[in-house]
């Protein structure tokens, strides 16, 4: 067990509810490779609900949190704690702003995606447990299919048709279990440049959490998520009520 298990949870949206709204990109953000490579200023990201007729059948309000969620690794926050974030300098974020569309057209706007166009392979693979069989973990949500596929590519300009074919790598890649942290890695990272992780590696995102970031969000009462310590966590239990 590395010293920095402790000090990092996982994020996920909250369970137990069934007015969580799963989010998906409207086909213009889509289009941006939100979430896997910097994004060129302009049009703010667009979210809608993936399954309206869920709670247009349901005859119940959409839950419009703090912290809404599209897959696993793909975040929107409020203004609150985009302003909190901004005080810090982490690595491969770029804090992007959004719009998320509710099943009746209106706009809640002041909400920001946190884009990790730089991915950290930090597990540690002497430490942490995969599952054998690769799809025992796969997330129930969906996944935009260009999950962990892309390099970051900075601010060069988005690659034509036959060069992002040629980015699809055939890649089995692990399923996790139980994490650990690799120290060597983040000994040489300063803690401000890693208060957020997104993970690197493995078969789906995660991100993970600095205990100074889920202090703050406590200390605020933010809405919408949940967060598991890395030593309690076990692969696949983020999709079950708390």
């Amino acid at each position: 067990m590395s010293q920095y298990d402790d000090e990092y949870s996982l994020i996920f949206r909250v369970t137990g509810r069934p007015d969580v709204v799963f989010m998906m990109a409207d086909d213009r953000s889509a289009d941006t490779g939100y979430g896997v490579r910097r994004i060129n200023p302009g049009r703010p990201l667009v979210f809608e609900n993936a399954f309206p007729d869920k709670f247009i059948k349901g005859n119940f309000p959409e839950f419009i949190a703090n912290i809404m969620f599209d897959g696993t690794s793909r975040i929107i926050v409020n203004e609150q704690i985009k302003t909190y974030l901004e005080n810090f300098d982490i690595n491969g974020l770029q804090i992007y702003p959004a719009i998320y569309k509710d099943i009746h057209g209106k706009f809640h706007e002041n909400y920001w995606f946190l884009n990790f166009y730089l991915h950290l392979d930090c597990w540690d693979r002497t430490n942490s447990e995969v599952y054998e069989d690769e799809k025992e973990n796969e997330d129930e949500d969906y996944e935009d299919e260009y999950e962990d596929e892309y390099e970051d590519e900075g601010d060069e300009e988005e690659d034509d048709d036959d060069d992002v074919d040629d980015a699809w790598v055939d890649e089995i890649k692990p399923a996790i279990k139980k994490f650990s942290l690799d120290a060597k890695v983040l000994d040489n990272i300063p803690e401000e440049h890693r208060l957020l992780i997104r993970m690197d590696g493995l078969n789906r995102g995660y991100i993970f959490l600095h205990k100074r970031i889920v202090r703050f969000l406590e200390r605020i009462k933010a809405t919408g998520y949940r967060t598991i310590p890395i030593p309690k966590y076990v692969g696949g239990m983020e999709n079950y009520d708390e």
